[in-house]
């Protein structure tokens, strides 16, 4: 069997899309061809919680075996085998996982929080979100659409995480920051490569994904990879075509946080997140000094180009023709 030997388990709204399609450029990783593969949601009944949408339930495989073809295409030139399903880290399934995957790697990218609750908010409401309109929703229990966690539930990492220390070893979990991959996305990725062990080789980086609602429904269920890989590319074609698909989805994508100035930012981080986040500081002992202090507004960095995301551009642009 061909089973995952690592998964990107979330946070959701903190680069995850970006992290999936960065590390399927790489020759020695196969990656689902779609992200949210979603498996390990199933109950022992089959079903799905009732966020996830119609069109993601259709594509989640139902049995081992179903998951299993979907990584059917990896080969032995592939050292590591992976999927990005950003709802693992908060739908309480580390104890699944550990059934099925018990020797599995596991990756976790984290995002300072309030800049994650103003991304997932906008998606909700399919706008930016004013700033009273986030902390009244921060302050609140309330489900988010089709029964989702709270908004601020999201953010409280350590719950999440804790689950997946208690049975796993620390040393196979990775747990990077989405302020590191925007500021330093080279040194991230080639740290995450020689988690999953496999050889560094420098690639052009894709650029970091905007993060917000999609300007088109229509635009959005074409970027489906399943879909596309299905009706039109052989494998290795549509892993070519990565950067192309990649930049398509930033394009389509409305801007997602509201512009809160760093002071605010960094004192409403201490009033909703500071006890979760110094309790994740000691469970992972990484320093989010970061979160705390917060100089750079999170749209006007993830919309700034790299320059090796502009040679990755150039690489890509007759594949993204042929497209």
């Amino acid at each position: 069997m061909t089973l995952p030997s690592f998964l990107i388990i979330g946070a959701q709204r903190s680069a995850s899309t970006t992290l999936h399609f960065s590390l399927a450029r790489h020759p020695q990783i196969f990656m689902s061809r779609r992200k949210e593969i979603n498996f390990f949601l199933r109950g022992e009944d089959g079903s799905l919680p009732s966020f996830v949408d119609d069109e993601t339930t259709a594509h989640t495989p139902l049995t081992l075996a179903d998951y299993e073809a979907v990584f059917a295409e990896a080969g032995p030139e592939h050292r590591a085998v992976g999927e990005a399903s950003p709802s693992y880290l908060f739908a309480a399934v580390a104890p699944r996982i550990r059934a099925v995957l018990p020797d599995v790697k596991l990756v976790a990218i984290l995002r300072n929080p309030i800049d994650q609750a103003a991304s997932i908010l906008s998606v909700w409401l399919g706008r930016p979100p004013v700033i009273e309109e986030l902390e009244a929703r921060l302050r609140n229990d309330e489900l988010g659409p089709n029964g989702a966690p709270p908004l601020a539930r999201h953010g409280r990492y350590v719950d999440h995480l804790a689950p997946y220390f208690d049975l796993f070893p620390r040393e196979s979990i990775k747990i990077v920051l989405f302020e590191e991959l925007k500021r330093e996305p080279d040194a991230l990725l080639a740290d995450v490569e020689r988690f999953l062990g496999v050889e560094y080789v420098p690639l052009p980086r894709l650029h970091l994904n905007a993060s917000g609602p999609a300007r088109s429904r229509f635009v959005e269920r074409a970027l489906d990879a399943k879909q596309v890989a299905r009706a039109l590319l052989p494998g290795g074609v549509l892993r070519g075509l990565t950067g192309a698909l990649h930049r398509i989805q930033s394009a389509n994508t409305r801007p997602a946080a509201p512009k809160i100035p760093p002071a605010l930012r960094s004192e409403m981080n201490e009033r909703f997140y500071g006890g979760s986040v110094r309790e994740l500081e000691r469970l992972t002992g990484l320093d989010l000094s970061v979160w705390r202090h917060c100089p750079v507004p999170p749209d006007e960095a993830i919309n700034r180009r790299q320059p090796a995301f502009e040679n990755a551009r150039s690489q890509t642009r007759g594949a993204g023709a042929a497209l």
